[in-house]
């Protein structure tokens, strides 16, 4: 994206350099301990639609910070896009699809933001209530509130996985943005290189259903929170469209999504294609 606009992002590069920006989480031997699970283990998670995304982990990233840095500069939480000199851009719900190989879309992911203080939950879904160690890298953690989602791996396919990994990155590039210092989340997504015109073969049945609604609004949730993904305002990304196009108004309170009644978030979390 940079690499487009050299000149009107220099002085975010050279802004950069006085800043620094550090992901947490990166390839890891998460291909060999896929490889090296139980055959009916294995087929679990290839049916819960993993495998794709595993496969991400091991592709090779710069962890440039100073790259990180400049994109933050351009990067407003409001809308969740860059804004560029031609126009806003964003990671699309079709690009977040085809680089990690996670749909978005399906049901509600039953997150359990409670679940850490609940030691009988724990031992239930682990076999005993896990210890972590001070000091441990962020990047060798998970949140716990997914394991509700895990219960029976048969079914987790039907969640909303790349919704929520999506919108954990928009939360943490939105905190970036205001001088955080650490990216965590599939922050990834931000330098893997990938080309949207190539075709070789049918296309997978996990991007078709994210192209659908790529170019509505939708809110998506995770578990840090609720972020816009505001497709219609990237239109010349999403729809193709030759020419800029006035991007139209926010949705109420965008910037306090966790303010939304029940109400609110059951009609904003359903794609709006009008």
């Amino acid at each position: 994206m940079l690499t487009l606009y050299p000149v009107a992002c220099l002085c975010c590069l050279k802004q950069a350099e006085q800043r620094d920006i550090r992901g947490f989480g990166g390839p890891c031997s998460s291909l060999a301990l896929y490889i090296g699970l139980p055959p009916k283990v294995r087929e679990l998670v290839d049916a819960a639609s993993f495998r794709e995304f595993i496969q991400t982990l091991t592709v090779p990233v710069r962890n440039d910070h100073v790259v990180l840095v400049a994109l933050a500069e351009r990067w407003r939480d409001t809308s969740n896009t860059f804004h560029l000199p031609p126009g806003e851009m964003t990671v699309m719900l079709s690009d977040f699809a085809a680089i990690t190989g996670l749909r978005v879309g399906g049901e509600p992911i039953p997150f359990d933001s409670g679940i850490h203080v609940d030691p009988a939950a724990l031992e239930w879904f682990l076999g005993e209530v896990p210890q972590v160690e001070r000091g441990a890298a962020r990047g060798s953690t998970v949140h716990l509130s997914y394991l509700p989602a895990l219960k029976d791996l048969r079914a987790a396919s039907r969640f909303d996985w790349g919704g929520a990994a999506l919108g954990t990155a928009y939360q943490f590039f939105g905190d970036a943005s205001r001088n955080g210092q650490s990216m965590a989340g599939y922050w990834r997504v931000w330098e893997v290189e990938w080309n949207p015109w190539r075709t070789s073969g049918p296309e997978p049945e996990y991007l078709a259903q994210s192209r659908v609604v790529t170019a509505s609004r939708v809110l998506l949730e995770s578990a840090f929170g609720w972020q816009w993904y505001l497709g219609d305002r990237v239109v010349r990304q999403s729809l193709g469209y030759p020419e800029f196009q006035v991007p139209g108004p926010l949705p109420p309170r965008a910037s306090h999504t966790g303010d939304y009644t029940l109400a609110e978030l059951e009609r904003y979390t359903r794609p709006d294609t009008s």
